[in-house]
């Protein structure tokens, strides 16, 4: 009892005392050459003197488990003025209907900023981004710096894959309203 006791405290204290982390969305754009979006689009404006967001991510089609879209996403960190690949942080192509039920860090964080679904269906239409800073008391999700995330999305068989890009700025302190990215 005694150590379950102390365990508590300092887990308490702990969480009581942590500094909380930050992480900004900077940007949201498409990243691929694909004139024609058939699945997705987005776009958004962040204020960092205002800290104030402003956009929307889109659904161009109903998304239903039958349809078997896949997913997959790398990360990249920004270091020296370069982006370098983070194969730790990338998620191989899967089920996108599979990893909104299952994925525990990607999905659950965009669904911070956009009311997403959390499972398939997911209705067409435009999700607007309701804010562009997350803090958390918690470990940050992604080690501190300026990180672009790219998800590729796409229907077996269509020969047609979509790019989306997200520029964060994950940061140790709230204080921190610089753009690095």
């Amino acid at each position: 009892m005694k150590s379950i006791l102390y365990g508590f405290t300092v887990f308490s204290w702990c969480l009581f005392y942590s500094q909380p982390h930050l992480l900004s969305v900077e940007d949201v754009f498409v990243c691929d050459n694909t004139s024609v979006r058939m699945y997705f689009d987005g776009k958004y404006n962040y204020s960092h003197s205002t800290a104030h967001s402003n956009g929307y991510f889109e659904v161009l089609r109903h998304i239903s488990a039958e349809d078997n879209f896949e997913i997959a996403g790398e990360a990249y960190q920004k270091t020296g003025g370069k982006w370098a690949k983070n194969n730790q942080i990338c998620m191989s192509k899967t089920n996108l209907c599979f990893i909104l039920i299952t994925d525990i860090l990607l999905f659950p964080m965009i669904r911070k900023v956009v009311n997403l679904e959390n499972h398939c269906p997911i209705k067409k239409g435009r999700y607007l981004i309701h804010s562009g800073r997350l803090v958390s008391k918690y470990h940050p999700i992604l080690p501190y710096g300026c990180w672009k995330i790219v998800i590729y999305v796409e229907k077996p068989n269509s020969n047609h894959v979509e790019k989306l890009c997200i520029l964060l700025n994950s940061a140790e302190s709230l204080k921190s309203n610089d753009p690095i990215c």
